[in-house]
């Protein structure tokens, strides 16, 4: 079985968090307990940054700030960058994505990848192009 959130927004520790619950679900064959949580959530509107959703199945999730920025341990995508990249190789990642250098990463697997690309992608905030 795989479990997939695909999401345009970048909260990627709330989709942690609920994937876990799913898991924990799946894991004691509560199928019900999985679709009426599916159910709910879909039901629920967005909410605003730093605004809140309470579900009588599992603990409330806090909207991120997109305002914030990334700090460790907090930002999972974050810790797992430092810690896949020495120092001098990730200075050198970020001059080369402030020159708009093309960069070519890869990595053993996929998950490491995914959220390495998702911490620089964070790294660069709250600069921004308006061509990308």
């Amino acid at each position: 079985t795989c479990l997939c959130i695909l999401s345009y927004l970048p909260w990627f520790e709330v989709f942690y968090k609920l994937l876990n619950n799913l898991a924990d679900y799946l894991a004691k064959a509560q199928v019900n307990e999985i679709k009426a949580l599916l159910a709910a959530l879909h039901k629920q509107s967005i909410p605003m940054a730093d605004g809140s959703i309470t579900l009588q199945m599992i603990p409330y999730f806090i909207a991120p700030d997109p305002r914030n920025l990334p700090s460790i341990p907090e930002n999972r995508n974050l810790t797992e960058l430092i810690v896949a990249v020495d120092v001098g190789n990730l200075l050198q990642l970020y001059a080369s994505m402030l020159f708009e250098r093309r960069i070519l990463i890869f990595a053993s697997k996929l998950s490491t990848l995914t959220s390495c690309v998702h911490a620089l992608s964070a790294a660069l905030y709250p600069m921004y192009w308006q061509h990308i």
